[in-house]
């Protein structure tokens, strides 16, 4: 065994990271105590939260979750750290005991860095579900960080903070990207609709009949006019005119389809290339695109804790 190969050991030996990972869990239980110790049982359970708040930690934690930046500064001080680690553990160690502390001391830093940057919106959420009296994710990622930390394996728990917070920033930019398409939906949906009168025998539009009303005041049975280009209003279906209509805004196919008399269409699908004569089988209310924002709405609804956790970002718990 070399020199530099028992200085490098002698750096990493597991009494080093065992004294780290000791003293942030005796930090950690000392701050949670503080905190709890300050509101007894019949206090409200919200007061902790709000006691939280006026200190900033809330704002913070918000700033990190939704922030991109501080997730990739995230991974690469969890990134910069395993270099480190493997530098001292590679057949070439830095030569001098000064060399190898200082390599493992800064590799525990950049470790600290992922440990903040990922760990603080963990901690916020696991405190809301705490005091909510709720086990959820965030509690479960947290006792596995803090197991992690008591096993002595820092590197493994900041890894598992970071592909938490990666997980949700992807999933945050899904749920960007999927309220774009429903905002263009609800764009390509007309306010108005040219209410129309038809023949008896062929259905043919009476033009001189043409009428434009709001679309919330058309009534089930009634015919409206597309024209080229303009998008349907209510869901019904053809009663007269054959085009090529797009559904992009509602299904997501590229490809218009061609349709005629007796043929589907919902609201905000668009003629391209003919006119059409639809009979509206649904109010403005009752309408694909309405169903889909009231669906779009049942399921993100907020939890009371996620709610109370934004108002006290917001200034709302002072």
């Amino acid at each position: 065994m070399t020199p530099a190969t028992s200085i490098t050991q002698a750096a990493l030996q597991p009494t080093t990271m065992t004294t780290t990972t000791t003293r942030i869990t005796t930090m950690i239980t000392i701050m949670t105590t503080i905190m709890i110790t300050h509101f007894d049982a019949a206090s409200e359970p919200s007061a902790l939260l709000r006691a939280v708040g006026r200190t900033g930690f809330f704002s913070l934690s918000e700033e990190l979750e939704h922030g991109t930046r501080y997730a990739v500064a995230s991974a690469a001080c969890y990134a910069a750290a395993l270099a480190l680690q493997f530098a001292l553990h590679a057949a070439a160690p830095p030569a001098g005991a000064a060399a190898a502390r200082a390599t493992a001391v800064l590799s525990q830093l950049l470790l600290a860095g992922t440990y903040f940057l990922s760990g603080v919106p963990q901690l916020a959420e696991t405190l809301v579900a705490i005091v909510r009296s709720r086990v959820d994710t965030h509690v479960l990622m947290s006792l596995s960080v803090v197991g992690t930390l008591y096993m002595g394996m820092a590197a493994e728990g900041a890894l598992l903070l970071l592909l938490f917070r990666v997980s949700h920033l992807l999933e945050d930019k899904l749920t960007e990207r999927a309220s774009g398409n429903l905002g263009r939906l609800f764009d390509s949906v007309p306010s108005r609709a040219t209410l129309v009168e038809v023949d008896e025998d062929g259905g043919a539009p009476r033009a001189a009949s043409a009428t434009e009303v709001p679309a919330s005041s058309v009534a089930l049975g009634q015919h409206v006019l597309v024209r080229p280009g303009e998008a349907v209003p209510l869901d019904g279906s053809i009663s007269w005119g054959t085009a090529n209509v797009s559904l992009q805004h509602i299904s997501g196919e590229s490809a218009p389809l061609r349709l005629g008399p007796g043929a589907a269409v919902p609201a905000g699908s668009v003629s391209t290339d003919g006119i059409l004569v639809v009979r509206c089988e649904a109010t403005a209310d009752d309408s694909t695109p309405a169903r889909i924002a009231k669906m779009t709405a049942a399921a993100q609804v907020r939890g009371e804790g996620r709610a109370l956790l934004e108002a006290c970002t917001g200034g709302g718990c002072a």
